[in-house]
């Protein structure tokens, strides 16, 4: 069975679901980031920017499925915390933590 991949139309779901769920981590945490709120929409962004991209090259050159999705929910989310907040090392953990919740 052939599929149709339409990378846009993944893109733009995966980056609003992966944006929404950063700031809900750090809103969570109350997190200050040090920054003026449009620097910290704009880490967001970006994080979210980042991570799509790679879970769409992931997808792309991944032979299985299933170990594709095993890697991005592993590894995905906590890297784009640490993205965001890599100089705050006290509210790393607990983000992370509410990030895999706010998705689950």
């Amino acid at each position: 069975m052939r599929y149709i991949f339409y990378a846009d139309v993944y893109f733009l779901q995966n980056f609003m679901i992966k944006a929404a769920v950063l700031y809900l981590a750090l809103y969570c945490n109350n997190v200050s980031m040090k920054t003026t709120k449009v620097k910290a929409i704009v880490k967001i962004c970006m994080a979210s920017v980042i991570g799509t991209m790679v879970e769409i090259v992931g997808l792309l050159l991944s032979g299985s499925y299933s170990l594709f999705i095993i890697c991005v929910h592993i590894f995905e989310v906590p890297l784009m915390v640490w993205f965001i907040l890599r100089k705050e090392r006290q509210n790393l953990l607990p983000a992370i933590v509410r990030g895999y919740l706010f998705i689950i």
